[in-house]
């Protein structure tokens, strides 16, 4: 059976340029977070996107904003839907 958030950690990597991919297979993404900064931990994709808070993420699972282009952000963004709960996001269906 396959497991939800690894097809949507799929379905968001797949909007990525390679260029943009290897940023984040280089870590370059987890390094350059800042407070505030927007990102998705890729190993937690159901809690959609979220705000750096200054503590260190750990490397490798994290796709900062600013590691990708401005039209791939919409892209990932509208591929993420609020869950009915108010905590994160659920894949888009």
């Amino acid at each position: 059976m396959l497991d939800p958030s690894h097809v949507m950690r799929d379905a968001i990597l797949d909007l990525l340029s390679n260029e943009e991919v290897a940023d984040v297979a280089t870590d370059v993404s987890a390094q350059s977070l800042r407070a505030g900064d927007e990102y998705l931990d890729l190993e937690h994709v159901e809690l959609g996107v979220r705000r750096a808070s200054g503590l260190a993420i750990p490397p490798g699972y994290v796709l900062s904003r600013t590691a990708v282009s401005d039209l791939t952000w919409r892209r990932i963004v509208t591929t993420l839907v609020p869950r009915p709960d108010g905590h994160g996001t659920k894949p888009a269906r």
